[in-house]
C-alpha cells in the first residue's frame, strides 16, 4: 500500500461539541508563546533574521490592514478599531528599533528576543502608576502575539489561512482568538483540548460551525493544507478522505441542513400543548455580531450577554463610553424584549493577557468574577455606570456572576447605589429600577438560596459551573470529560432547590448554562419548573421542537422518575426513551 493511500480516511475521534458536516482544508493555528524556542543566531546569519524579523513586521502590518476591512465589513466599526491601534504599535521604537537591535547584540532568534523583552517591559510597566501609560503593555502584548504566531510560520508554513474553506485546528482556543474567526470561510474548529462548555465549543456553536475537542496530540498528527471533514454530530475527523467517504458525508450535510429547515418551520408555532406555562427561549450573547443570530432564530430576549468577551476579544478594558455604546445597541436591537447583562466574569479560563492578574495554580476557585470586581471597584462602577445609561433606551437586567453568600450580594448592591446616586446627581436618564439578579453557579449558593432570595429580583441557574462545582469537575480538561454529568443526583437536587425557592418565592428564574440548549435536558428542566431557558441562539430550534412535542403526563412521569432514581445511567436511558 502506498504512503498515500495510507493516509486517507485517517480518522479522529474527540468529544462532539458543534453539531453539523464541514468541509475544508486544515489550517494549523498557534498562538502560545510556549511554542516559542530559543536559538543562536551565528554571526554570518544575524543580517538575514533581522531581515527575517522585518518582513513578518511588514506582513503583519498588511494582515491587521486586511483584519481591519473585514472585521469592519462583517462586524462593525468598533470591532476592528482595535486593528487601529495595532498599526500604531508596530510603529513604535519598540518594534522597529529595539528588537532589530537586541537581535544584533544577543545573536538570538526574533521570537525569542519578542518573548524576553516584553517580559521585561512587563514586569516595568505593571509598576507604573499612570493608566495610559500602563494600558500600553496591553497593545505591545496583543502585537507580539501576532508577530510571532506569523514568525512561527518559519517552523509551519502552511498554516495561514486560505480564501477558501478552512478547519482551524489547535491546541485550545481561548475568546481572545474568537475575533480572528467570524468569517465566511471558517467550516469548522477541532481543538485538543476541552469539553462541552469549554469556550472552543461555545464559540463554534455560537457561528453555526462543527467543532470537535479534546483530540489528543492532534497537532502531531495532521498536516496543514490536508483536505479534511468534521463531523460535529459524532465527533469526528477525517482527513485525506477518499471520494467513497466525501459521497457519505456531502449526503449527511444535505439530510442535516433539511432537519434543520424543518426545525426553523417549527419557530412559528405557538406553544400551546403545556397549559398555564409560558415558556421563553432566550438567547446568550457572546458579541454583537450574533444579535443577527438571535433574531433569525427567534429569541425571545437576551438571558446572558457575556460582557467580558469584547475586553478580551479587544485585548483592552474598555472605558465607560465604549461600554455604554455597545449595551445601548444591544438593548435598542430587542426593543422591549428583556436584555440580562452579565457584569465583567473574567477569572476562571477567561484569562485576559492584557490585564495585571497573575496566574493561579488552581484559577476556577481563585480571585476570579464577584470577587475581583469587589475588589476593584472602579472597574465595576465603570461597567455598571455605562450598563445603567444603557437602560434608559430599552429593558436591561444587570446579573452578577459567582456569587457565594448573601453577604457578597450585599456588597454589591451597596455599590450599585452608590452609582445611581452618581448618575443621578448628574442628571444622566436611566432606570431607576432596573432589575438586579444573581447567578446560582456555586453549590453553596443553592444550598442558602432562602436566606437571600428576598435581596434579588431574578436568578439565573448556570449550570456550567454548579456541575464543575459540585462534582469536583474541571469542564475544560478532557481527562475528566467523562466524570461531568449534568444527570448526577446532586447536580440535579440542587437544581431542583433552586426551582422550587423561586417558584414559592414568586421570584423570576431561567437556566442559562449549556445544559439548557441540549435537548436531551429540555424535559427534565421543564419538569422541574422551569420555564426560561437561556442558550446559545442555534440551539433554539431544537429546544422548540422537543417543548412543543412535550405533554404534562410526560413531565409527570419525568418528575417521578427523579425522585426515586440515583444512577445517571438509569436516568439517562429514561430521558431517551421517548
Amino acid at each position: 500500500m502506498s504512503e498515500d493511500l495510507q493516509l486517507q480516511n485517517q480518522t479522529f475521534h474527540g468529544i462532539s461539541v458543534s453539531e453539523g458536516i464541514g468541509f475544508g482544508k486544515i489550517v494549523i493555528y498557534r498562538t502560545d508563546f510556549d511554542d516559542v524556542t530559543e536559538y543562536t543566531i551565528g554571526p554570518e546569519r544575524i543580517i538575514d533574521e533581522i531581515d527575517r524579523y522585518s518582513a513578518a513586521v511588514n506582513e503583519v502590518n498588511l494582515i491587521f490592514m486586511n483584519n481591519q476591512k473585514r472585521v469592519a465589513r462583517e462586524i462593525g466599526l468598533e470591532n476592528a478599531k482595535i486593528y487601529e491601534t495595532y498599526h500604531m504599535i508596530l510603529d513604535d521604537p519598540f518594534f522597529q528599533d529595539e528588537i532589530p537591535s537586541a537581535i544584533r547584540a544577543e545573536n538570538k532568534n526574533a521570537e525569542y528576543i519578542i518573548c524576553s523583552k516584553l517580559s521585561f517591559y512587563e514586569k516595568h510597566f505593571n509598576t507604573i502608576q499612570d493608566e495610559y501609560l500602563r494600558e500600553r503593555i496591553f497593545d505591545i502584548r496583543g502585537v507580539s502575539r501576532r508577530l510571532i504566531y506569523h514568525l512561527l510560520q518559519g517552523e509551519y508554513p502552511d498554516q495561514v489561512e486560505s480564501d477558501g474553506a478552512n478547519i482551524i485546528v489547535a491546541r485550545e482556543l481561548t475568546p481572545a482568538d474568537s475575533i480572528h474567526f467570524h468569517h465566511k470561510s471558517l467550516k469548522g474548529l477541532i481543538t485538543e483540548f476541552g469539553g462541552r462548555t469549554s469556550h472552543a465549543a461555545i464559540l463554534a456553536r455560537s457561528m453555526e460551525v462543527p467543532a470537535v475537542v479534546g483530540v489528543k496530540d492532534l497537532l502531531k498528527k495532521v498536516v496543514a493544507g490536508s483536505e479534511a471533514i468534521v463531523d460535529g454530530s459524532e465527533g469526528t475527523l477525517i482527513v485525506n478522505p477518499n471520494q467513497e467517504k466525501k459521497n457519505f458525508y456531502l449526503l449527511k450535510k444535505e439530510q442535516y441542513a433539511r432537519r434543520a429547515e424543518d426545525l426553523i418551520r417549527g419557530l412559528g408555532i405557538p406553544i400551546q400543548n403545556l397549559p398555564d406555562r409560558k415558556i421563553n427561549l432566550l438567547a446568550n450573547i457572546n458579541e454583537p455580531s450574533e444579535i443577527g443570530l438571535a433574531h433569525k432564530y427567534k429569541a425571545d430576549g437576551v438571558g446572558l450577554f457575556r460582557t467580558e468577551l469584547q475586553f478580551i476579544a479587544k485585548e483592552q478594558f474598555l472605558n465607560e463610553e465604549e461600554q455604554f455604546v455597545i449595551y445601548k445597541d444591544l438593548i435598542e436591537k430587542f426593543n422591549s424584549k428583556e436584555v440580562v447583562i452579565r457584569v465583567l466574569d473574567l477569572g476562571g479560563d477567561k484569562f485576559l493577557p492584557f490585564a495585571d492578574l497573575h496566574r493561579e495554580s488552581n484559577p476556577f476557585l481563585g480571585w476570579r468574577s464577584i470577587r475581583i470586581l469587589l475588589m476593584e471597584t472602579e472597574i465595576f462602577k465603570t461597567q455598571l455606570r455605562a450598563i445603567f445609561r444603557a437602560s434608559a433606551f430599552g429593558n436591561a437586567k444587570i446579573l452578577i456572576p459567582m456569587i457565594s453568600s448573601r453577604e457578597e450580594i450585599i456588597a454589591s448592591k451597596k455599590i450599585i447605589e452608590e452609582v445611581k446616586a452618581e448618575l443621578a446627581a448628574k442628571h444622566f436618564d436611566f432606570n431607576q429600577q432596573i432589575p438586579v439578579g444573581v447567578m446560582i453557579e456555586i453549590p453553596s449558593a443553592a444550598i442558602a438560596i432562602d436566606s437571600f432570595i428576598n435581596d434579588i429580583d431574578f436568578i439565573s441557574i448556570g449550570t456550567n459551573d454548579l456541575i464543575q462545582y459540585t462534582l469536583a469537575v474541571d469542564r475544560n480538561n478532557e481527562k475528566v470529560a467523562n466524570f461531568y454529568q449534568p444527570l448526577n443526583p446532586g447536580v440535579i437536587h440542587l437544581i431542583k432547590r433552586v426551582a422550587d425557592s423561586c417558584n414559592a418565592h414568586n421570584i423570576p428564574f431561567s437556566v442559562c448554562g449549556e445544559m439548557a440548549g441540549d435537548p436531551l435536558y429540555t424535559q427534565l428542566l421543564l419538569s422541574l419548573g422551569i420555564n426560561d431557558f437561556s442558550m446559545q441562539p442555534v440551539s433554539i430550534p431544537r429546544i422548540k421542537d422537543v417543548v412543543l412535542k412535550t405533554t404534562a403526563e410526560r413531565l409527570e412521569a419525568i418528575r417521578n422518575k427523579v425522585d426515586d432514581c440515583i444512577s445517571v445511567n438509569e436516568l439517562h436511558e429514561f430521558l431517551c426513551d421517548v
